[in-house]
């Protein structure tokens, strides 16, 4: 392996955003921009709700900013909390379905790429990598709805491309092909899901696809009233609708489900595990990658859900108007919350950012930090570090622009403004971050579903370690191992030695005979000298002061390596 081969993954990045096929993120819907509890209730309080349930994502609703003027900033406030929660905020974008609004097709285009741009323009650097585009808007093409999109009942189950009406078809289209446009001309890499008002309209999307609108992801809606997914009752008979979504080759997310609002909690809850079950079961072999229940929070404020014929009043929420979870809350908490799963958290690449001062916390109390002095730091309940990154000595206040952040490339960052404190270095590889409540607390796996790091534990580390500006600090008994049994120990005697799996002494500062039982540290400090410290006196250094930056401990002889800002190696432990 050449040099340059060895540390190219500090220097290059190959993004990818992916979903893991088989195993279903669940979710919650929110309506911030209708207000009511979602205004009383806040961000942090309603992601807390998800933390609680075992849910990962937050779709919520958005609207053309003459409409909804704080719309931009509702999105802003929810993507800022829920990443400090764990969080995935997926932004439902609904420019106007109606027909009667627009004059042709190419004013439909021009309304969806407008929003979508403009939308896609101020939230991609927020992480925001997948949009859903329209909501229902099959509805609103059938023949015999007005150009309001009025009430759909007397019209066909839509599995037919004749029972719409091609005007008012190509005026959704426009406005489908005018966001997918919009958010792709801001970023080429982002991903679009269409959805449908679900049952048996999948003539819609499957005549998008054959009119070239290809979008990335199958957004599908399903409610009690509508049967059984995999044996619905169409015109043509039992159909396997999950089926023929399948057929389109695209991963599955199914962004609102749920029983009918005349049930009551319990029964809600009931259906909700019953079909979450389902859909667990028939994930591996149907593309299924995402289920979001609708909804997080009751609207009984509202007046469709405020009458005795819905029962108790609520309007299928998880937790009531006051934030407390209910009967079907509890439910699909037990379904997704296993006691195995209690304590653990997991992240998508691109998913989890940082800033100074946030925290995310399991269940059982224990937190994920990342502290004002560039440290992230895990502590138990009792406020007991259980592992560190040891980064602390940084200024990170507001203007250094510090975070910890999973990149959509796979590699778990630390940045002080662009210089890298500290990194995983799993790109490409890393796929998902896991913070879990016992050792090794933090791991990244790849889509395998093989572990590529982790924090500690009876665990493989990486082949290759990369440290930056004081990332590696090592006290006497302290050490680093490697995947292929290589491992570098500070001793208490000031020896700093890299041995092989078997133990034997690969190479060794030569620094031995000395009483290093609690004030020496071996450190690569932020000048980029590689020193060994006895109190203040220098046992050992480099050399490398003023030009290194990069310090790389691997498996491969050189197995230390100093690295300046040019990628030239400037010096090796031979």
């Amino acid at each position: 392996m050449s040099r340059s081969t060895r540390h190219a993954a500090l220097f290059l990045a190959i993004v990818t955003c992916s979903y893991a096929l088989g195993q279903v993120t669940w979710g919650a819907n929110a309506h911030p921009a209708q207000g009511g509890p979602y205004s009383s209730i806040t961000f942090d309080q309603q992601m807390a709700l998800l933390n609680q349930m075992g849910l990962s994502f937050y779709r919520m609703d958005l609207y053309p900013d003459a409409t909804c003027p704080n719309c931009r900033s509702l999105l802003a406030s929810a993507i800022a909390s829920a990443q400090a929660h764990g969080i995935t905020v997926l932004p439902l974008l609904i420019p106007p379905g109606k027909p009667s609004l627009y004059a042709n097709e190419a004013a439909a285009h021009t309304a969806g790429f407008n929003m979508a741009q403009e939308y896609a323009k101020q939230f991609t650097s927020s992480g925001i990598t997948t949009w859903e585009l329209g909501n229902e808007y099959d509805v609103c093409a059938l023949s015999c709805t007005d150009n309001n999109c009025g009430n759909p009942q007397s019209c066909g189950d839509g599995s037919t491309f004749s029972q719409y009406n091609t005007s008012k078809y190509a005026i959704e289209r426009g406005l489908i092909r005018g966001m997918l446009d919009g958010i792709h001309s801001e970023s080429p890499s982002a991903l679009g899901i269409v959805n449908s008002g679900g049952w048996c309209h999948y003539a819609f999307q499957n005549q998008l696809l054959l009119d070239g609108v290809d979008f990335n992801l199958t957004g599908w809606h399903w409610y009690s009233s509508m049967g059984n997914i995999a044996s619905a009752n169409c015109s043509a008979g039992p159909t396997n609708v999950l089926g023929i979504l399948k057929g389109w080759g695209k991963p599955i997310f199914l962004t609102e489900f749920n029983s009918n609002q005349s049930d009551s909690p319990s029964a809600q809850g009931s259906y909700l595990t019953t079909t979450m079950a389902q859909w667990t079961s028939l994930a591996p072999s149907n593309y299924i990658a995402g289920a979001f229940v609708y909804q997080l929070l009751d609207q009984n404020s509202l007046t469709y859900c405020n009458s005795a014929s819905l029962g108790d009043g609520s309007c299928l929420g998880l937790a009531d108007n006051n934030g407390t979870i209910l009967q079907s809350g509890t439910d699909v908490q037990s379904y997704v919350v296993s006691p195995r799963d209690a304590g653990l958290l997991n992240w998508s690449a691109g998913q989890l950012t940082l800033y100074p001062g946030q925290e995310v916390k399991l269940l059982n109390g224990t937190f994920l930090t990342f502290q004002v002095d560039g440290n992230l730091v895990v502590y138990n309940s009792s406020n007991v570090a259980l592992w560190a990154s040891n980064t602390s000595g940084h200024d990170c206040s507001p203007s250094q622009n510090c975070k910890a952040v999973f990149q959509t490339d796979g590699n778990f960052v630390i940045y002080r403004g662009t210089t890298v404190l500290w990194a995983t270095s799993t790109n490409p590889a890393g796929f998902i971050l896991a913070f879990a409540a016992s050792a090794p607390y933090l791991y990244i796996q790849d889509q395998t579903g093989t572990e590529k790091w982790s924090s500690g534990g009876n665990v493989a580390p990486p082949g290759v370690v990369n440290f930056v500006d004081n990332a590696l600090n090592l006290l006497p008994g302290q050490k680093v191992s490697l995947t292929g049994g290589n491992y570098l120990a500070f001793q208490g005697d000031g020896n700093l030695v890299v041995y092989s799996f078997g133990g034997s002494a690969l190479w060794s500062s030569k620094t031995s005979g000395h009483s290093c039982s609690s004030n020496c540290n071996a450190i690569f400090q932020r000048d980029g000298n590689l020193v060994i410290y006895q109190g203040t006196t220098a046992l050992w250094q480099s050399s490398t002061a003023d030009g290194g930056s990069l310090l790389s401990f691997t498996n491969i002889n050189p197995f230390l390596e100093i690295i300046n800002a040019s990628n030239s190696v400037i010096w090796e432990s031979h």
